[in-house]
């Protein structure tokens, strides 16, 4: 039984050492240094690859799994319509949708890269991903639908996270980041999301972390100074604490409404712009502030919030109230209007 037992060991062995590859190649002939090989698992790349290379790997090595391109390099291309049509690509970019519904489970990607175009491994396997600290730029969708992807660090360099870029990454949890804008709907729907590291921040786009359930807390930066239309609707927090970030000076429409489990939210009084239905069915919500330098009462702000505390929700500058602003309040038996009001 156990002469049985290692002869099978041993041939399953040899099959995993039989589906690995390793390549040396020049741009465009990554195909003829592969040859037969197409059915590989596992492939580690040498040399100079481009968009034509790219296109080989995702329309005939389709059972790649792991993909190694530490020594490779990245250089531009220019020829015959390849991978969606174009005939110019880029040099130290990973092109468009390049490897986007593969099997890829694994890849290391070259240190001189700067791009990561649109979709490159959009609807992957991906469970990891060390982005280089050379790339400046991560497209549009580029992470998007990666089921399987658990923890991402996006180092300092990058200067533009594009929108939906990790959207409906169900199983990441923790994101690490140093950009000072989150496009919309970059982490949307992320619904395993719990940790977040966002210290540089000065914007967040509408619906960037909308549908996140399991994000309970959220350390707003001290550089932040707008918070988008939805960016966090839907989403698991269970309170709110803008004491240090005195340069917030707009949160969007809607930015926190369904926010089912938020409980607590302090302002700081900079904030001049709060949309309408910022706060909407935030059934339980109970202490909430309004900054001194917010006048208006927007439409719809604690429509549906029927355990709110309405000692501090208007200060001695609100000049007024908006539709729907109060309605459903039913526990309160008395209210008092500013002198400022002018409008209801």
């Amino acid at each position: 039984m156990n002469i049985k037992l290692s002869l099978i060991s041993l041939m399953a062995s040899m099959s995993l050492c039989a589906s690995a590859i390793s390549v040396t190649t020049t741009p465009g002939n990554l195909a003829s240094q592969v040859g037969e090989n197409i059915g590989e698992t596992a492939l580690t790349v040498k040399g100079e690859i481009n968009a034509a290379d790219f296109e080989f790997i995702a329309n005939k090595m389709t059972l790649l799994t792991t993909l190694d391109l530490s020594d490779a390099v990245i250089v531009a291309y220019s020829g015959s319509p390849v991978l969606l049509g174009r005939t110019n690509y880029q040099a130290n970019a990973i092109p468009e949708y390049a490897l986007a519904g593969s099997k890829i489970q694994s890849i290391t990607l070259p240190d001189g890269l700067q791009i990561i175009e649109d979709g490159a491994f959009s609807s992957t396997q991906l469970s990891s991903i060390t982005i280089p600290e050379s790339v400046k730029e991560i497209g549009l969708g580029a992470f998007s639908n990666c089921d399987e992807l658990v923890e991402v660090v996006i180092p300092t360099t990058v200067g533009n996270l594009g929108s939906h870029a990790f959207i409906d990454c169900d199983k990441l949890t923790k994101i690490s980041l140093g950009v000072s804008k989150i496009n919309a709907s970059t982490f949307a729907r992320c619904k395993s999301l719990n940790n977040v590291s966002a210290n540089s921040l000065i914007e967040i786009g509408e619906s960037a972390f909308a549908g996140c359930t399991a994000l309970e807390s959220f350390t707003f930066a001290p550089t932040l100074k707008v918070i988008g239309n939805s960016a966090f609707q839907g989403s698991g927090l269970k309170s709110i604490d803008f004491t240090n970030t005195e340069s917030l000076d707009a949160i969007g429409a809607w930015a926190f409404a369904q926010c089912s489990a938020l409980t607590t939210v302090v302002m700081n009084n900079n904030t001049s712009k709060i949309g309408e239905g910022a706060f909407f069915d935030d059934a339980s919500l109970v202490s909430f502030n309004m900054p001194l330098a917010c006048t208006a009462v927007p439409s719809y702000i604690f429509k549906g919030n029927t355990s709110i505390d309405t000692t501090n929700m208007l200060t001695h500058n609100v000049t007024s109230i908006g539709k729907y602003a109060l309605i459903d309040l039913n526990h309160i038996t008395s209210f008092t209007l500013p002198n400022s009001l002018q409008y209801i």
